[in-house]
This record gives structure tokens, C-alpha cells and sequence, in this order.
């Protein structure tokens, strides 16, 4: 046996091994699209090799034929799981379906078969012995058999190749690594694939310095060196460029993708109908300012990529096809696997029917919300009215039936005695009636009005008030000329009822005739109208409010008077509610009654 030191023997041994090392590192990367097929591809490559280095080992022809008949009919196999790589790593599921593999394959099985058997010696000729260097090798006359073989294997890696180059032809520039990376390992091997040719074409040269020396063994210690710098700097099998493009190109979102020079690299179709140019987009030959020479929102979204700061998101509005449509930009950085900045991308999403569901969205909530409003104001008006109508169920029950119970008993009494004169104690229980009527019938106007305010004069409205009530020797004294918002016959009504209640519980019930002299010429009640920040007061000089009585006078039916109705009083809560003040009831200076009105809307100054 020849020894495994010889230089063609080492190498075989070295080419076996760098195959299986190739192999190793694909494995690794088994889960990246390719990788597996490319480890099938490499074992076999490893076989091939071992067998020819196991062929070089034997010392005669017969005992080398065995190993050359097996590293022949292994040959078309090498074709075949180079194809399927390629269909893979290029991510063209369409060659490794039927259409392609079925009949590919068959033809490879074919010619296997054919080298097992050489019916009719179609595939060699005949096997002679030769030397070279020292070296016992075999030469070999081929038939049209191997000339299919070498055209059928040559072909299909040949136009797997294409398929790469391509791929690669038309990604980033990062990619440019393993295109020079498969160019080199396409040009050796077919670089030494001819020279192991030119031994067996008479009509040509030979080109092989070691004749019978079948070089292309070789092939796989040279392309160790393109494929390893390929993996080292890029990662050969973690870049699917072509799957992402077929990806964005069918993505109806806008994408830019540029490289690390600002050019142009890759677009699709709907990027360019956003564009909505009338200058043609060329990948690769126009920068990022050209490009978007007409969407200065697009050049600053993609200036802020790689500017230090977090690219923000923003909504912009752009006409496409005639319409306008709302975009969500945004921009980032493209690194490859060892983060390495290798472009950068600009996608715009269309937010358009989103927004318009939102802003639909956001109507109808806002309309929800309003009517929940709505519905609230009505439940508590509709809560206030149950309550006046038991309040109101309460007078009539109790209160109103007092005086009519007084003048049913003084119309019986004036029929049993006929004596008329009970007629007038009637008419004055009639009378009560009639004013709690009225006072009822302001209560359930004040609840049931919606309130028209405007600029009210506050001493212009004292003033008129006090000319409707009988004021007897009471004075009055305005010290308030500011002006409010109000319901004017409501705000009347608030100072009636205070002036009444001022003279009829204000003044003494007695006083003595050295009183009355001595004061008569002096009003036995002042009442003040005051001006406050934000309202009103109403005062008196009477005998006042006991403190313990004043938070129950404003109470509904409240009263100190035989004859009242309890009812004035409430009246001025109810409307003081109505325009959202606030009543308290204390004492005025002389020690009299007094009633303050706080927050009361002030018309705006003119001045």
C-alpha cells in the first residue's frame, strides 16, 4: 500500500477533513435556512474525497477500482444536494419542488447506475496503469457516459451558483462577502474541474501539471479558506436577504432600506406609491435625498436613525392614488449578526382605518359619556322633585289642612248660632289658604324652570322689590351697586320674601308708649341691601335669628308667624339653589337678621 505521506495522499486526507469541518459549522447553524442541506452537501464532498484518497492507497488497478467505480457513482448525488441548498438558502421553494427535484433526481439515480454496472462499457472504456510522482494511478479511457456525468454534475452545481450569485447580487452591501466567497469557490472548482478534463479531450492541451492526478479532489482544501473568511465576517448562514425581500415585496406597508452611503437599495411597490413621484426610483443609484426629494417628513424620520436619540414614531398625512392616508413612521438601524451597521430602514405603516375606527370610537364614547351626564343631571332633578313632592305631600297633608279645618269649624259655628260675625275668621282661614297656594305654586315653578340668566343691577332690583311689599315705617338703605348674574323675577322674589320676613318678624310686638314717643320720629326698622365679592346681603336691625333656630329657618315650612305659610323662606333657598349660591343665614352688626348670598357669577367687566 502506498504511504499516507505522499503530497497527493496528505492532501486528500486534508481535503477529507476540511470538508468535514465545513460541514461541523453548518451543523451549528442547522437552524438558518440552508444550513443542513449545506452539511449534507460537505459530508458527501467529504466521501468523495476519502474515497479517492482510499483509491491513491491501493497499489494496482483492480484494487483501486472498487473506489473510483464508488466515488463516480457518488458524483451525481453531489449535484443534487447542491441544488436543494440552494433552493433553500435562497428561499426558492419552487426548484426543490417535484417539478424540478423529480426529474433531477431521477437522471442522477440513472447515471449512478450506470456507473455501478458500465453496461456495454458506456461509462468507461478501459482502466490501464500509470505513474505520476512516484504514484501508482489509474488511466482511464472514458465513455459517453462520464461526459453525461461531468455535464450533468457541473450543470446542476453551475446553476445552483447562479441562483446564489444572484441572490446576493441584489442584497446590501454587507453581503458582498459571501458573493466573493461563492465566486472564488465556483472558480476553483471549476478552475480544476478543467484541468482534470484536458486529460481526457485529445483535441485539447493538457492542463494539468500531475496527469491522472484528478485535481478537482482538491477543490474542497481551497475553498475552505473563502468559506471560513465568509463565516468569520459575516455568518454566512445567519443572512437570508432574498427571504426578506420577498417578504417586504409583499408587504402593503411602505419600506426604505438604504445603505451605510445613503443609497437606495431596496423598495417595493407600495413605497413607491407613497412616494407618489414622477421620477423613476432606481435601486442603487439614487441617495436618500433624491429619494425623498419630495416627502422632507421621510429624509428627517430617516436622519433620526443612528442620531444618538430613540427614533420617535410619528403620524403624517400623505396623498396616495388621490386619497389622503395617515402613516405611522418609523426608522431604525440594519445590523448584521455581529452588529455591524449595515444600513438603515424606513417603514411607514397606514394607520388610516385604525384612526378612523378611533376617532369613531372616541365619538361614540364622548356621546355616551354625554348622555351618562345627561341622565345623571335627570336623576337628580327627578331625586329634588320626589323630594318637594313630599314636602309638598307633607304641607298639604298637615299645614293646608290646619286652616281648613279652622274655617270648617267657623262655618259650623255660623250655622248653629247664625251669627255671621264667624263669617270673617273664614275669611281670614281662606285667606292663609290662599296665600300657601301661592306660595306653592312659586315653589313648583322655580323647580320646573329652566333658568335664563342675565346682567341684573343689584340695587335696581332692591329698589323695585321694595315698592311691592308693605313695608310700614321700615327704611330701606342700598349699599350695593354691583351687578350679577340672575333670573331677574327670581332674584325679586328673593328680596320680597326677605323684606317681608324682616317687617313681620323683625320688630318688637311691644313696645312701650315712652318708646313710641321717644322714636317717633325715627323707623322702627332699617333694612340693607350690602354688596359682597361674589353676591349679595340682606340685613336688618330687628331682634335677629336665635342662633339654634338658624339652621332650621330656611327649612320647608318653617315659621314663627300665626298666619304663615312656611313657605318664604324655602322659596329663597329654592332659588338660591337654582342659580348655585350659597345661603347663610347669621347676625348683622345691630344684632339683626342677615342672610348672605355667595357665589353669584359676575359679569365680566367691559373695561
Amino acid at each position: 500500500m502506498i504511504p499516507v505521506t505522499h503530497p497527493f495522499v496528505t492532501l486528500g486526507i486534508i481535503a477529507t477533513l476540511a470538508a468535514l469541518g465545513i460541514a461541523a459549522i453548518a451543523w451549528y447553524q442547522r437552524d438558518s435556512a440552508g444550513a443542513r442541506e449545506y452539511t449534507a452537501v460537505m459530508i458527501v464532498l467529504a466521501v468523495w474525497s476519502m474515497l479517492y484518497v482510499m483509491q491513491l492507497l491501493q497499489p494496482t488497478v483492480s484494487e483501486k477500482t472498487p473506489w473510483l467505480v464508488a466515488r463516480h457513482a457518488i458524483t451525481p448525488f453531489i449535484g443534487i444536494l447542491f441544488w436543494v441548498f440552494a433552493a433553500r438558502y435562497t428561499d426558492r421553494p419552487a426548484l426543490a419542488s417535484k417539478r424540478y427535484l423529480a426529474p433531477i433526481t431521477a437522471v442522477g439515480v440513472a447515471i449512478s447506475t450506470i456507473v455501478i454496472w458500465n453496461p456495454g462499457s458506456i461509462y468507461w472504456v478501459g482502466l490501464s496503469a500509470a505513474v505520476t510522482d512516484s504514484l501508482p494511478v489509474v488511466d482511464i479511457t472514458f465513455g459517453p457516459g462520464f461526459w453525461v456525468n461531468a455535464a450533468y454534475t457541473l450543470g446542476i452545481v453551475a446553476g445552483g451558483h447562479v441562483y446564489v450569485v444572484r441572490m446576493f447580487q441584489q442584497s446590501l452591501d454587507v453581503y458582498r462577502p459571501q458573493l466573493a466567497a461563492m465566486t472564488i469557490i465556483g472558480i476553483i472548482e471549476f478552475g480544476l474541474t478543467a484541468m482534470f478534463l484536458s486529460d481526457h479531450i485529445g483535441l485539447l492541451p493538457s492542463l494539468n501539471p500531475w496527469p491522472h492526478i484528478q485535481l478537482i479532489t482538491y477543490g474542497t482544501t481551497l475553498a475552505v479558506i473563502p468559506i471560513g473568511w465568509s463565516y468569520i465576517n459575516g455568518a454566512l448562514f445567519r443572512l437570508q436577504p432574498l427571504a426578506g425581500q420577498t417578504v417586504i415585496e409583499n408587504m402593503d406597508d411602505p419600506v426604505f432600506i438604504f445603505d451605510t452611503d445613503d443609497v437606495l437599495q431596496y423598495t417595493n411597490s407600495a413605497a413607491l406609491r407613497l412616494l407618489d413621484s414622477s421620477e423613476t426610483i432606481n435601486p442603487g443609484e439614487q441617495t436618500v435625498e433624491t429619494v425623498f426629494g419630495d416627502r422632507p417628513v421621510l429624509r428627517a424620520q430617516y436622519r433620526q436613525a443612528g442620531s444618538g436619540q430613540e427614533p420617535d414614531s410619528k403620524t403624517v398625512e400623505f396623498v396616495v392614488d388621490g386619497w389622503v392616508h395617515l402613516y405611522d413612521l418609523q426608522s431604525s438601524v440594519i445590523y448584521n449578526s455581529i452588529g455591524q451597521a449595515v444600513g438603515k430602514v424606513v417603514s411607514a405603516r397606514d394607520v388610516t382605518e385604525v384612526q378612523y375606527r378611533r376617532s369613531q370610537l372616541r365619538e361614540r364614547t364622548e356621546e355616551l359619556e354625554a348622555k351618562k351626564a345627561q341622565l345623571e343631571d335627570k336623576k337628580a332633578q327627578l331625586e329634588h322633585q320626589n323630594k318637594q313632592l313630599d314636602r309638598f305631600n307633607s304641607f298639604i297633608s298637615h299645614d293646608l289642612r290646619n286652616p281648613l279645618q279652622v274655617a270648617d269649624g267657623y262655618v259650623h259655628l255660623a250655622k248653629k248660632t247664625e251669627d255671621l260675625s264667624h263669617l270673617s275668621d273664614v275669611e281670614e282661614s281662606l285667606q292663609r289658604m290662599a296665600g300657601m297656594i301661592e306660595d306653592l305654586r312659586e315653589l313648583t315653578r322655580i323647580d320646573q324652570t329652566d333658568l335664563s340668566t342675565e346682567p341684573v343691577e343689584i340695587d335696581a332690583a332692591a329698589e323695585q322689590a321694595w315698592m311691592q311689599v308693605e313695608t310700614e315705617t321700615a327704611q330701606l338703605t342700598i349699599e350695593a351697586s354691583g351687578e350679577l348674574m340672575a333670573e331677574k323675577e327670581l332674584l325679586l322674589h328673593v328680596f320680597e320674601n326677605l323684606y317681608r320676613n324682616a317687617v313681620e318678624h323683625g320688630t318688637p310686638d311691644e313696645q312701650s308708649e315712652t318708646d313710641q314717643s321717644s322714636v317717633h320720629d325715627e323707623p322702627e326698622l332699617t333694612v340693607r341691601v350690602c354688596e359682597l365679592e361674589d353676591g349679595f346681603a340682606i340685613e336688618d336691625t330687628g331682634t335677629g335669628i336665635p342662633e339654634d333656630k338658624r339652621d332650621s329657618v330656611l327649612e320647608h315650612g318653617y315659621s314663627t308667624a300665626s298666619g304663615g305659610t312656611g313657605l318664604g323662606m324655602s322659596i329663597v333657598r329654592t332659588i338660591a339653589e337654582a342659580h348655585g349660591w350659597e345661603i347663610t343665614v347669621t347676625e348683622s352688626d345691630e344684632g339683626g337678621a342677615r342672610f348672605e348670598f355667595c357665589g353669584a357669577e359676575i359679569p365680566a367687566s367691559d373695561t
